[in-house]
């Protein structure tokens, strides 16, 4: 299903200045829905905050779900590129090191907005944005499935594509659980242990040849 226009941006940023008041508002609105609900907040709001016009708002956003909707998949958009840096580390790491280094790192980027990732998860079929974000965890898929290829002689035989699915499918849905049901836990360092846990007993990791 695609997005309805009533959540797509009015247009793109390009020039420099229109991206800095675009990145304004989204910032404006992330700070704003750490602590509030969607149906709390106005654009007056959002826009007094980023320090812009109501105007300047609506040139880019039609409405407030439109705006919400484009931190949805900016949010999922930087979450893919958290999880996914440590796929560049050099080979001398170990797989199980690069592993809770990755885990780690995206544990600890829902541990800082608890709210906001509850708020993002509930609006997400309001606001018809599962294609999008399915499509995001996808490309994400892809690079981990590229990097087990990369990674092969340090785990059992198995197909990249389908351990990238699996392993994506069951880390995701667990933080998704924990920020939907049991915040604390983000504070329990025994989830990212866990979770590692989980990935690195998945894979068969062991030490290279």
């Amino acid at each position: 299903m695609s997005t309805r226009s009533s959540e797509l941006p009015r247009k793109q940023p390009v020039q420099l200045r229109s991206k800095a008041l675009v990145g304004a508002l989204m910032g404006a609105a992330t700070r704003i829905l750490s602590k509030a609900s969607i149906d709390s907040v106005t654009t007056n709001e959002i826009a007094d905050l980023a320090g812009v016009s109501i105007g300047s708002l609506y040139q880019y956003f039609p409405n407030k779900r439109a705006l919400v909707a484009a931190l949805i998949r900016s949010r999922a958009s930087a979450d893919i590129a958290q999880l996914t840096r440590f796929m560049d580390l050099p080979l001398e790491v170990p797989l199980v090191e690069a592993i809770r280094e990755g885990v780690l790192a995206l544990v600890d980027r829902h541990r800082k907005s608890p709210h906001l990732y509850r708020v993002l998860l509930r609006a997400v079929p309001d606001l018809d944005q599962h294609e999008a974000v399915r499509e995001l965890a996808r490309a994400g898929r892809r690079q981990f499935a590229a990097f087990l290829r990369s990674r092969r002689h340090e785990t059992r035989t198995l197909d990249p594509e389908l351990a990238a699915l699996v392993l994506g499918r069951a880390v995701e849905a667990t933080l998704h659980d924990v920020i939907l049901e049991e915040p604390t836990l983000l504070e329990d360092p025994r989830l990212a242990n866990e979770l590692t846990t989980l990935c690195v007993s998945y894979l068969g990791c062991h030490e290279p040849q």
